[in-house]
């Protein structure tokens, strides 16, 4: 059973999954980190992102989404 999340407004802070499956729906905002990836997927996890919006990077050398687990766009 997925953890399923519904942005309601926009998220300005880094998420990290770890040993679990998350759905995030982005319902048109916008998750963005300061200094980091924005969403770090941990070995065993998994991650789907629906819907409109977008996923952005603190820095020019950090990723949208760091993926080391499972990740469905």
């Amino acid at each position: 059973n997925a953890t399923k999340i519904k942005l309601l407004k926009d998220v300005n802070e880094s998420i990290r999954i770890s040993n679990k499956d998350v759905t995030i729906d982005l319902n048109g905002n916008a998750i963005t980190a300061n200094d980091a990836d924005a969403i770090y997927v941990a070995k065993g996890a998994s991650l789907t992102i629906n819907g409109d919006g977008e996923v952005i990077a603190g820095k020019a050398e950090c990723a949208s989404v760091f993926n080391n687990g499972t990740t469905v766009l």
